[in-house]
């Protein structure tokens, strides 16, 4: 019963979850192409 739910709520927030995950590679990328990430290690 636990499981049913379980899956029922994952399912309710998949989108939301691809969405936010789409999200932070686009700005990843962003920052990549700036070379803000890899300048601001060094």
């Amino acid at each position: 019963m636990y499981q049913q739910m379980l899956i029922l709520i994952i399912n309710e927030l998949q989108p939301f979850v691809d969405f936010a995950v789409r999200d932070q590679r686009e700005i990843i990328l962003k920052y990549r192409k700036h070379g803000a990430l890899t300048e601001g290690c060094k």
